[in-house]
């Protein structure tokens, strides 16, 4: 295993990740030269607060790396009826 990396991206989150896999998509000279750190064992059971956004689904699509999320809704009100 290098010990030397160009990279090192704190994080496996949603962002973390999706920073690595662009990286080493537009450089593959960079993949094996990126090191992604996280705190958390994986997999665990947290997928940012139960959902992913609209926008992070698209911007993963474009990525190649849409993940199956299913497609539910719950309309959260404040307001006094």
């Amino acid at each position: 295993m290098n010990n030397e990396f160009e990279i090192v991206i704190i994080g496996a989150g949603p962002a973390g990740s999706s920073a690595a896999l662009r990286i080493a998509q537009r450089d593959p000279d960079l993949a094996r030269k990126i090191l992604v750190l996280e705190k958390a064992n994986f997999p665990r059971a947290k997928l940012c607060a139960g959902g992913v956004t609209t926008h992070a689904d698209n911007l993963l699509a474009r990525l190649g790396a849409r993940v199956d999320v299913p497609r539910m809704a719950r309309i959260v009100s404040r307001e006094k009826k």
